[in-house]
C-alpha cells in the first residue's frame, strides 16, 4: 500500500469542526485547565457524596429489612395464642359459673388455666393488670362506667382479661371504669 491509498480511506474533514493548533494549545494551557480541574473536583466531590448518600440509604434499607424479619419471627404465634385466649375465656367462664359444685372439676380447670397461662408467659405472653389501675386506651377497651368510691377514670372491674406478646399488646382488656361519685 502507498501513502495515497491510505489517503482514500479516510474520509475529509469536516469543516464546521473546529481544529486545535497544537501550538495554541500549548499556550492557551493557562486558565482554561484551571477551570476543568475546579470542574472535576466539583464533580467528583458530588460523585462522592452521592455514593456515600447510597451507601447509607443501603444501610438503613438492611437494617429495616432486618427488623421486619425479627418482628415477623417475634410475633408469628400471635393468631394461634390469639385463639388459644378463648378457651382461656371459656374455662374461666366454667370456673365462674360452676361456683362451689363439683370441688375437684374446679380445681382441675385452675390447673388448665393456670397451666395455659404459663405456656403463654414461656412463649412472651403476659396478662395485663387492669383492675384497680388508671385506665389507659392503649391496652383497656372500655365497654362502661359506673359511678363508684374509686376516682374517676381507674378501672373498676375487668371483664375480659387483656394480654401483651411481648411489647405489642394482641388482645385490649374490656374494662368498666369510675365515673366517680
Amino acid at each position: 500500500m502507498t501513502s495515497e491509498n491510505n489517503n482514500d480511506q479516510f474520509e475529509p474533514l469536516d469543516e464546521s469542526v473546529p481544529t486545535l493548533d497544537p501550538e495554541q494549545a500549548a499556550n492557551d494551557s493557562g486558565p482554561a485547565d484551571a477551570d476543568d480541574s475546579d470542574r472535576l473536583q466539583a464533580e467528583i466531590s458530588e460523585l462522592k457524596d452521592r455514593w456515600l448518600r447510597s451507601q447509607a440509604e443501603l444501610e438503613n434499607v438492611r437494617r429495616r429489612a432486618r427488623r421486619d424479619v425479627e418482628d415477623q419471627i417475634k410475633f408469628a404465634s400471635q393468631n394461634v395464642i390469639g385463639d388459644l385466649l378463648e378457651v382461656i375465656d371459656n374455662l374461666n367462664r366454667a370456673l365462674e359459673a360452676s361456683g362451689s359444685e363439683g370441688e375437684g372439676v374446679v380445681a382441675g380447670v385452675r390447673m388448665v388455666v393456670q397451666q395455659f397461662e404459663d405456656v403463654l408467659k414461656r412463649h412472651g405472653c403476659e396478662r395485663l393488670v387492669s383492675q384497680g389501675q388508671p385506665f389507659d386506651p392503649n391496652i383497656h377497651e372500655a365497654i362502661q362506667m359506673v359511678p363508684n368510691a374509686l376516682p374517676s377514670g381507674m378501672v373498676v372491674q375487668e371483664v375480659r382479661s387483656g394480654y401483651r406478646l411481648h411489647d405489642r399488646i394482641i388482645r385490649p382488656a374490656q374494662v368498666i371504669v369510675s365515673a366517680g361519685s
